[in-house]
């Protein structure tokens, strides 16, 4: 058997890339041949996350035609089984059912269009009652989007980009998904219907921490971490000023803040601004190897970002670090109600509220054995290929 995994670029660390990875190691466990079609990419990527060299990497141009093509050409060169698509759907629809081609593709959507600044393609739902229920329901759906004033030609590519994202969708054998949001908004602006299959951390990853070194992160009582792209989605700059109102109510807290963006820059200044700059540590990149040290040794982890999932408040729990998510971070579907973590609105005076009380948590009381693992994923994913293609070919 032989899949094609495709997505737009694999060129930094995150959930979606860190998922295409996964799927890869699964499937090359498993016996099945893998092509990996990408736009641009970065080796240490793949290293990282433990990707086999054995990987057949086609690399297309990113313009829609040439994606086209570079499929078709897979197809006839290579005996495909299998498309796995990462917002790369609609490439894949159009170099197959036109065509008269019925080769099974399997959409992992991450976040549909409510999921990204300022999205053009919003426009074809604004005016359907379910869309504003969406919108309403979820913080950084409004938040992150301003009301365009797009031209005739903007307005109607939106249009034709939308029924060849319905078409593609519901042309494909099944869509997975990683949360119930993402899959309500897939039925509500596709009549999708969508299976769930969590990403999480692996077996190991939870089976390390008591051969996991404590650091020392900050010379401060409290230490909170952020692990994140320092982009405006993910509301670093809430945390910063809310660990400036703790300390000015007398709590002696420090942040680290890992991971690397454009908002740097302005985060470095924000701090300054509050008066903090000494009390937040801007660490970069952390490598992967190195990341179970840091969530270990944090006293609480800090998640107040507007995400569709989020991998990272997974690790730091299977890691038995407290953990403070937002509410428009749906990775709260697995962790709400569980020991040591806490889920509020992203406002500042509700997260200067609710770190005090993660302070508290006795790590002890953290149960990692919620956390979903990859080896569950796979397991997922197996009943899924086997069900929808290996069965079939039978």
């Amino acid at each position: 058997m032989r899949a094609c995994i495709a997505i737009p670029s694999l060129s930094t660390h995150g959930g979606a890339e860190r998922v295409v990875c996964e799927q890869i190691q699964y499937l090359s466990s498993e016996g099945w041949g893998v092509t990996l079609l990408v736009a641009d990419y970065d080796q240490a990527i793949l290293d990282d996350y433990g990707v086999p060299h054995s990987v057949n990497i086609v690399v297309t141009s990113g313009g829609l035609i040439d994606d086209i093509l570079t499929v078709r050409k897979i197809l006839s060169e290579e005996d495909i089984d299998l498309f796995l698509t990462h917002t790369f759907t609609k490439r894949v629809y159009l170099a197959t059912r036109p065509f008269g081609d019925d080769t099974p593709y399997i959409p992992h959507v991450h976040g549909t269009v409510l999921w990204f600044v300022d999205e053009p393609n919003r426009l074809p739902h604004a005016n359907s009652r379910s869309y504003q229920e969406l919108i309403s329901s979820v913080p950084g759906h409004g938040e992150f989007y301003d009301e365009l004033s797009p031209s005739f030609q903007d307005t109607l590519q939106s249009y034709v980009n939308e029924w060849l994202e319905k078409r593609a969708l519901q042309s494909s054998s099944t869509v997975i998904t990683g949360s119930h949001q993402v899959q309500r908004e897939l039925e509500n602006l596709y009549s999708v219907d969508a299976l769930i299959a969590r990403p999480g951390v692996s077996k190991a990853w939870i089976s390390q921490y008591e051969e996991t070194e404590y650091l020392s992160l900050t010379n401060h009582n409290y230490t909170i971490l952020s692990v994140s792209r320092l982009d405006k989605r993910k509301r670093v700059s809430l945390l910063i000023k809310a660990v400036g109102s703790l300390r000015q109510d007398g709590y002696d807290v420090g942040l680290v803040v890992a991971g690397t963006g454009e908002r740097r820059e302005h985060l470095e200044n924000l701090s300054e601004k509050l008066g903090i700059r000494d009390s937040v540590i801007f660490a970069g990149f952390v490598p992967e190897n190195k990341l179970p040290s840091y969530y270990k040794s944090a006293d609480v982890f800090a998640c107040p970002g507007w995400m569709s999932y989020g991998i990272t408040p997974l690790e730091a729990y299977a890691m038995r670090t407290p953990v403070g998510v937002s509410s428009d971070a749906f990775v709260n579907e697995v962790l709400t109600g569980k020991p040591g973590v806490e889920v509020v609105q992203p406002n500042i005076d509700e997260w200067v509220e609710m770190i005090p009380k993660l302070l508290k948590v006795d790590p002890t009381s953290i149960d990692p054995s919620i956390v979903p693992t990859w080896e569950q994923y796979g397991l997922e994913l197996h009943k899924i290929i086997n069900r929808l293609v290996v069965d079939k070919s039978r």
